[in-house]
């Protein structure tokens, strides 16, 4: 089973789900502080309708 998405590389849902259980873990032990950003795109759909779904390049992969 891939843990990347083969079009961005960035992880998948399960995979995200538990490097992120991992990852509280480990602050967790440690105290140390944790945040997570989450951006949702309105109408990401409608983009993607009016200009297709391009493949990334090499440079979008390191902005996800």
């Amino acid at each position: 089973m891939r843990s990347t998405e083969q079009l961005t590389g960035a992880l998948t849902r399960s995979a995200f789900a538990e490097r992120a259980g991992q990852e509280i873990a480990r602050f967790q032990r440690t105290g140390r502080p944790c945040s997570l950003v989450v951006a949702d795109l309105d109408h990401f759909k409608a983009v993607n309708d009016a200009h297709g779904h391009p493949v990334p390049t090499d440079d979008d992969r390191g902005r996800l």
